[in-house]
């Protein structure tokens, strides 16, 4: 008998759960398992009852860095966000230069840059308009390219646990961040303590956040379902993706309901009924292109599941 049939959460706990409503790209085929644990406990039974069930576990925020095979996953998705708290917290304040507190990796990122500027915690400005939860952002080492700033330059520790349920803090020193990477895909987060520079000035900080609000916007793709980038920026000066992508003439292209933006080539945007193969075509012809033509290799930076 499957223990996940019978498990029963404090949280949610729903069955064939179409990933395409969890998705920033709005693609995405049924799920075995959705789970919204509430606290460890949910969480610890959950891994448990998946690990008995042989099911894999997948963790997802708010979905904003994924594309999912129509076709979905034989799998379980735990889903940490806004309603997970994590027990026996050191201290539940934010960190600042002052005071070091934990904050919930389901947290959603853009609430959370928001309430650090309202309290006059100065930093984290740079990740105006990016989507997705504050364990997304740490997971992905979320920042501006790759010269930074990153998130990761901010953390001072961030508190973990493995796939049977077992927490830690891991100090700054034990972070292994890189460009777009944090080391802890192997893990899941929970939370993390930042520290950040204290300021009266906050109408400064609102300013600076509203005016990278503004050039986001300007620049990329924000209106229509999308993944937001989908490679990483090859190492090299001057070198991105979008540039490479728009000198092949590949901006606008479209197969079916996927198109490659007029905005910014790096983004893939769904018109409205874009299907999984359709985003797969059109990164299978960017990766050809540029490597035709540049004789670059482009790697992805979107998490493929399928």
């Amino acid at each position: 008998m499957s223990l996940l049939k019978s498990l029963e959460l404090k949280g949610r706990l729903l069955h064939s759960e179409p990933l395409c409503k969890h998705t920033t790209f709005r693609i995405g085929g049924p799920v075995d398992i959705w789970a919204e644990p509430r606290d460890i406990e949910d969480l610890t039974g959950f891994l448990e009852a998946s690990k008995a069930d042989k099911l894999p576990v997948i963790i997802m925020g708010e979905g904003s860095n994924l594309l999912v095979s129509d076709k979905g996953l034989k799998a379980a998705v735990i889903h940490l966000g806004d309603s997970f708290h994590p027990a026996l917290l050191e201290n539940d304040c934010i960190a600042t230069s002052h005071q070091k507190g934990g904050v919930q990796a389901g947290q959603n990122l853009q609430r959370f840059i928001l309430n650090m500027i309202d309290a006059g915690n100065a930093g984290l400005e740079f990740m105006a308009g990016i989507p997705g939860t504050v364990g997304g952002a740490i997971k992905m080492n979320a920042g501006a390219g790759l010269k930074g700033p990153w998130i990761s330059d901010f953390i001072e520790r961030a508190k973990v646990c493995d796939y049977f349920g077992r927490a830690k803090w891991l100090e700054k020193k034990d972070l292994r961040f890189g460009y777009r990477d944090s080391g802890l895909k192997e893990l899941i987060i929970l939370e993390a303590e930042f520290n950040l520079v204290k300021t009266k000035n906050k109408e400064n900080l609102k300013k600076e956040y509203r005016r990278l609000l503004v050039e986001k916007k300007d620049k990329q793709e924000l209106s229509r379902p999308s993944a937001g980038c989908i490679f990483k920026n090859p190492k090299g000066p001057g070198l991105t993706a979008a540039r490479l992508i728009e000198g092949c003439g590949l901006k606008s292209k479209r197969i079916g309901g996927a198109v490659i933006s007029e905005r910014h080539a790096n983004f893939i945007v769904n018109t409205g009924k874009a299907t999984f193969s359709n985003v797969m075509e059109l990164i299978e012809l960017i990766k050809a292109e540029v490597s035709r033509q540049y004789n670059i290799m482009l790697e992805t930076e979107v998490e493929i599941l399928k």
